[in-house]
């Protein structure tokens, strides 16, 4: 079993406005990634700089915690470390509030037999060679090397791969859509089209 993690601190400069609380086909961002991460998980760990903004949701997602950065303004490194500091499971299910078509339960058949092996992280590359950090699985090892990088001022959460033991898991193109981001409003227009 595995704990989710749900990042939605980002400062939302390009948006405009909090990602996590963008409406999708009658649900924030945040509501509609809880009830896909749920289901496969212990509980949801929240992480978000804005806790107020999100307590009225806490009726709707009954296995969720609301944690803020303990270093803050790093960026979603720091949402992670606080995540992996709060969590009572070694796996956990990282995902951004920003990725309205994430799909945990696609990536965790992908991911299902790395677990309980030595792996500290398991991570997806897209076709375009990119790794995907933000919707990995994260071991609570990990923490202590991140809180190293966030010390060192080196944010760049893909590089975690050089520090740790990690498993590369490669994305079949068809299912790569999991991994969009929404960063400005027409990638939000994007995504409202293509939830309908």
């Amino acid at each position: 079993m595995l704990n989710g993690v749900i990042l939605s601190g980002g400062l939302s400069k390009r948006m405009g406005q909090d990602k996590g609380l963008l409406m999708l086909d009658g649900k924030t961002t945040v509501e509609r990634l809880y009830e896909k991460i749920a289901p496969l998980c212990q509980r949801v760990i929240l992480v978000t700089n804005k806790p107020d903004s999100y307590r009225s949701l806490l009726n709707k997602m009954p296995k969720a915690t609301i944690i803020t950065d303990e270093i803050k303004q790093l960026g979603p490194l720091s949402g992670i470390h606080a995540a992996l500091g709060e969590t009572d499971m070694d796996y956990n299910l990282v995902i951004a509030c920003d990725m309205p078509l994430a799909n945990p339960e696609c990536f965790l058949s992908f991911a299902k037999n790395q677990l309980d092996s030595k792996n500290e992280l398991i991570i997806a590359r897209t076709a375009d060679g990119r790794l995907q950090p933000l919707h990995a699985i994260y071991h609570k090892s990990c923490r202590s090397q991140i809180e190293q990088m966030l010390t060192s001022n080196n944010l760049r959460i893909s590089s975690l791969v050089d520090y740790v033991t990690s498993k590369i898991i490669e994305i079949p193109t068809k299912e790569q859509e999991m991994f969009m981001n929404m960063n400005t409003p027409e990638e939000y227009n994007a995504a409202l089209a293509s939830t309908k």
